[in-house]
């Protein structure tokens, strides 16, 4: 397996897809990206057996990522 940095699901498949020069999708992974504005994108990643576990090393299961452009975090001085 190769030794990947991250945790997200989304991140690791794209990693792996990468560094094995494929085009479409991870043999056990389905990937369905919804964009909600130009800021918001969730991307659902579906793990479905074991050939996509041991590709990317995530357990079966299904993954969300957030991905929030130009997020602001509140401060202090907001909070108050």
């Amino acid at each position: 397996m190769y030794n990947f940095r991250t945790d997200l699901a989304l991140e690791r498949r794209d990693l792996y897809k990468k560094a094995n020069g494929l085009e479409n999708e991870v043999d056990g992974i389905e990937v369905e990206e919804e964009k909600q504005d130009e800021k918001i994108q969730i991307s659902r990643v579906k793990i479905l057996n074991e050939n996509g576990a041991q590709a990317i090393g995530k357990p079966i299961g299904d993954y969300i990522t957030i991905d929030i452009q130009k997020l602001k975090l509140a401060t202090d001085e907001d909070i108050r």
